[in-house]
């Protein structure tokens, strides 16, 4: 392998598929595009730049970088071999072992190849890892974080105050003379405990161990006793429990995740319906309280994390809203209908790829009165989290089929060891029950739709995956319907109006009932209508009793009959009453006489008072016991007129887009091949000419047809290198070739800045 003398060096030797690799690796060096390598290395050594990079790294990456730092190891570039007994079980956790492992931190330029056989680290990364929340240089096993909080909270109040002390100050704090302290001494007492340790190579330093400063910070990282090597789940299940979990997959493959979709569908077919027979009223302050949740509970007879998520779903997928209206008011959207015809393959892909960029967390908000749709609880940091807690189960294999949250624990830490997924536990515990819900993971492990997130082939995955839709239904002696699979969604839309859903599943059982028959006829089918869907679809000849059932709902259906009435106007004068209904000013308020000193109409009271009023009557207000009320206007909508009042958020919309950007494969390639060109024409050409030596310079190169490197403003006034071929100069205008595309151009000589021949073709 070849040797640098520096780290600008080895950058500069870096051909354009290396430099598109990097600024894919670390996209914030790359916006906006360096103009050359010379600011790419400025921005690669910054140290936030760094601690972005280091983010993404694993334990063993990280490892080999500290002990590089620390000078502990020196790696041979021509033998990696001897890497292995310095860092005992990473290179086994790698695919490729230690030369991968060394590649990798290459392609992060976080490491390169020095001038005397070894590998160095770029300028100021060394000075990182001394500030890092990491034992990288002893690697000790790691304790359950959990477990290590519960001790943790048994201490004496003095040693407690310690442990905090140093988890907030950088781990490390100078104890005079801590060998003669007394053995009740509460630094004593904390290191016989193993929640302090001593500085190996600095005396009167105590340090507090990495698992317990993780435990000092809400982090529900899982033990682990060989901190280098990939863990993997322990045997907790026989493999009689393992095929019952799988429900019902091949022997030896994951699961599909199709029966939890299944299941989530159902949950949002019930919200729809539930709120559009009465909509969602939110809390002053934004959000969807509990009173709401228990109402949605008891109506659906769903679980209340389901109706959660249900609920956060429908927002990010526009199916419910705002009502503009109604303050606080949710309601269903023309979306709903679009949602509820597509096919479940759309359905959920829809469902995943919208939850895979939210910057919600799906789960609602642990607040005490705001579960569910909290106007503030985005955050753009879970989109990144998301991704790298599942793509981290990707490491395990295919064909293990069960795990735990301990086990996803101690796998992300691992594999992830400076990122914020375990800290405070509700993105680790929200994401794992958010993706199981989706069909993403099943027993806790990837799914095979769950893999396909990772391969680009979402979509294949999940069409493999959905069976045909069936045309058929068994009708049951019972009144019950069982429909194994998906209905096209018209006649599950039918079936759901006539019978409610029983058992819900890839098999689905229903109930008809009386209630449920004279649902369907309030939604307007006919007792045809439902004797005719079920004889077309049945595979079996449909109960005679259910027959008598259906045909006697439809008769006794509107025999008694409601009309809609908002408010009522009556009066002691019967002439009175026949003036209102005479006056042309109140025919838009519906009103119908019931008797003669009795009317109803279609507006509220409040409208049909003002109308009154206007038409020339002196009415007044009634409540429901014949009490008078006062008249009392609207309570105004918050503004910033008013002081007493709080504005109402705009800025806060339910979005499914990440607010993090990523580079396109096509940007990185022309970013790095300008940097790669502009370095080769520095590179390959003279020194630069400027101010009233470029006219006899650009002359030169005409008449002995030399390539030049022209520094120029452009239009915008930006200024900007190209690579030409003076042509010929007249009328203050420079006529020349563009060496790359052969495309002809022409200059303005007063908007040329310098000019540099190339020397070396």
């Amino acid at each position: 392998m070849r040797t640098h003398t520096s780290w600008d060096a080895w950058l500069g030797s870096l051909p354009t598929e290396s430099l598109a690799t990097l600024l894919h690796l670390r996209p914030d060096v790359a916006v906006p595009p360096p103009t050359s390598l010379v600011v790419l290395s400025t921005r690669l050594t910054q140290q936030r730049s760094y601690r972005r990079a280091l983010s993404s790294l694993n334990r063993p990456q990280l490892a080999f970088l500290a002990a590089v730092a620390a000078g502990t190891l020196r790696a041979n570039t021509d033998d990696h071999a001897e890497l292995t007994p310095t860092l005992p079980g990473a290179a086994d956790s790698l695919p490729g072992g230690t030369r991968d492992l060394v590649t990798s931190l290459q392609n992060y330029a976080l490491l390169y190849p020095g001038d005397v056989g070894g590998y160095s680290l770029p300028p100021g990364l060394s000075d990182v890892f001394s500030q890092l929340p990491l034992d990288l240089l002893d690697n000790p096993p790691l304790r359950d974080c959990t477990e290590l909080r519960a001790r943790i909270a048994l201490l004496p109040p003095k040693q407690r105050q310690v442990l905090e002390t140093l988890a907030e100050s950088g781990r490390k704090g100078h104890a005079t003379a801590i060998a003669q302290a007394p053995h009740d001494h509460p630094l004593q007492q904390l290191l016989a405990a193993e929640l302090l340790t001593l500085d190996k190579h600095t005396a009167d330093t105590i340090v507090l161990p990495e698992d317990v400063y993780s435990a000092l910070h809400h982090s529900v990282a899982a033990a682990h006793e060989e901190p280098l090597a990939c863990p993997t789940p322990t045997q907790r299940s026989s493999p009689t429990a393992i095929a019952h979990l799988l429900g019902g997959t091949t022997a030896g493959s994951p699961a599909t995740g199709l029966d939890h979709f299944a299941l989530f569908l159902h949950t949002l077919r019930e919200l729809i319906t539930a709120i559009d027979n009465q909509p969602l009223h939110a809390l002053a302050d934004g959000g969807i309280g509990q009173r709401e949740l228990r109402r949605l509970a008891t109506s659906t007879g769903l679980a209340t994390d389901q109706i959660t998520i249900g609920l956060e779903a429908l927002a990010a997928l526009g199916i419910i809203e705002e009502a503009l209206l109604e303050d606080g008011a949710w309601t269903t959207t023309i979306t709903a209908d679009v949602f509820v015809t597509a096919s479940p393959a759309e359905q959920w892909e829809l469902l995943i790829r919208t939850w895979w960029h939210s910057p919600r967390s799906w789960s609602g908000t642990p607040h005490e009165r705001a579960l569910a749709l909290n106007p503030h609880a985005a955050d753009s940091r879970l989109v990144a989290i998301r991704h790298q807690l599942l793509e981290s189960l990707t490491l395990w294999p295919a064909s293990l089929h069960t795990a735990d949250a301990r086990d996803v624990a101690a796998l992300t830490h691992w594999n992830y060891p400076l990122i914020s997924a375990l800290t405070g536990g509700d993105a680790f515990t929200d994401t794992l029950q958010v993706a199981d819900v989706l069909g993403l993971l099943h027993s806790t492990t990837l799914t095979q739709v769950g893999r396909s997130l990772f391969t680009g082939k979402l979509a294949e995955a999940i069409t493999s995956h959905i069976p045909p839709e069936t045309t058929s239904i068994l009708v049951q002696d019972d009144y019950t319907v069982l429909v194994q699979g998906f209905l096209a969604p018209t006649h599950t839309d039918t079936l759901r109006r006539i019978a409610r859903v029983e058992s819900p599943g890839i098999a689905t059982l229903y109930r008809i009932t009386e209630d449920s028959i004279r649902h369907a006829l309030d939604t307007g089918l006919t007792a045809t209508d439902i004797h005719t869907f079920l004889h077309d679809l049945s595979v079996n000849e449909v109960p005679q009793a259910l027959g008598y059932l259906i045909d006697d709902a439809a008769r006794r259906h509107g025999a008694l009959r409601v009309a809609p009435a908002v408010s009522v106007v009556h009066s002691d004068d019967p002439t009175l009453i026949r003036a209102v209904m005479a006056a042309p000013s109140m025919r838009h308020c519906g009103l119908r006489s019931l008797a003669p000193t009795v009317a109803v109409a279609d507006v509220t009271p409040r409208e049909l008072h003002s109308a009154l009023q206007q038409a020339g009557f002196s009415p007044i207000l009634e409540d429901h016991h014949g009490g008078v009320l006062a008249l009392r206007h609207h309570r105004p909508r918050p503004s910033a007129d008013n002081p007493y009042c709080n504005p109402v958020p705009t800025n806060t919309p339910l979005t499914t887009r990440s607010l993090h950007s990523q580079l396109s494969p096509n940007q990185v390639q022309e970013i790095a091949s300008r940097l790669q060109a502009a370095e080769d024409n520095n590179r390959n050409s003279g020194p630069m000419v400027t101010g009233e030596s470029i006219i006899p310079a650009l002359q030169e190169a005409i008449v002995s047809h030399r390539e030049v490197i022209l520094g120029f403003i452009k239009g915008t006034g930006i200024e900007a290198q190209i690579r030409i071929l003076p042509q010929g100069m007249s009328g203050g205008r420079l006529d020349a070739l563009d060496v790359t595309t052969r495309q002809p151009y022409r200059f303005a000589l007063h908007k040329i800045r310098s000019v540099r021949i190339v020397t070396d073709k």
